[in-house]
């Protein structure tokens, strides 16, 4: 089974049992690796793609008057995912992978609902994202006020560096996550500091999925409790805990 589909499966499971993630962590064959296919995919990997997507639209500002360049910039990046009929002075997308952005009233500021973007109660997630200079960017998203807040919540604050050219970097990352069914409740919080956490921007419709470098750090609480890190590499990451160490490749 594909990583995607994977990570799919848990998360249906997690939603069709009515049980908060992580609950039945002494149950199952590998909860560290669970988790972390849910976390990843839902709201890690989705803080890439929208840098991907704010690092082309924030450069496209300065061209958009020349649509044979703009055309150009795009295809360098998304390939044969770039559709020039989805390109506006206001709006981009382009999918499977990445999702939509909007200007707002505010130069450099932009609204994005990343392409795995969970719908809870027909509600959206959206991201706020600000371009900083040369090429960084801040990412962050806050589903608090969501009238859906007794059952999921998330919070997102990440600072990505793109002036290399070829990676996004994770200056800063911090992603909380909470299920709440009433009965129980648990949170994971998700970090990486020191831009060690990098994964190569995406290049002709060229979609790394992974980072190649860096670690994530977990902290599970609530109803149930662990710490771990997420250390990956190349062509593998390494799950390292109070245990040991345990490899899955890519």
């Amino acid at each position: 089974m594909s990583k995607i589909k994977y990570a799919a499966a848990v998360l249906s499971a997690v939603l069709l049992s009515g049980c908060v993630m992580y609950s039945d962590k002494d149950e199952v064959e590998n909860p560290q690796l669970d988790v972390t296919d849910l976390m990843y995919f839902n709201y890690v990997e989705p803080v890439f793609r929208i840098t991907e997507l704010a690092d082309f639209f924030d450069r496209y500002q300065a061209v958009r008057d020349d649509r044979e360049q703009s055309e150009s910039l795009g295809a360098e990046c998304f390939g044969e995912y770039f559709m020039p009929g989805n390109l506006y002075y206001e709006e981009f997308s382009v999918y499977p992978m990445w999702g939509k952005i909007f200007l707002t009233d505010s130069p450099g500021e932009y609204v994005c609902i990343p392409a795995s973007s969970r719908q809870w109660n027909n509600i959206y997630t959206e991201y706020s994202v600000k371009a900083l200079g040369d090429r960084r960017y801040s990412i962050s998203c806050d589903t608090s006020d969501d009238p859906d807040k007794t059952w999921k919540s998330l919070s997102v604050d990440a600072v990505i560096d793109c002036s290399s050219g070829d990676a996004a970097k994770a200056m800063s990352l911090e992603i909380v996550y909470g299920e709440d069914t009433g009965g129980e409740k648990v949170t994971a919080v998700v970090t990486s500091e020191g831009g060690d956490l990098s994964i190569p921007l995406c290049r002709g419709g060229q979609i790394s999925q992974y980072p190649d470098g860096g670690i994530l750090h977990f902290e599970i609480s609530g109803a149930v409790s662990d710490s771990f890190d997420v250390d990956y590499g190349r062509t593998d990451f390494e799950i390292v805990n109070g245990n040991g160490t345990e490899s899955v490749d890519k």
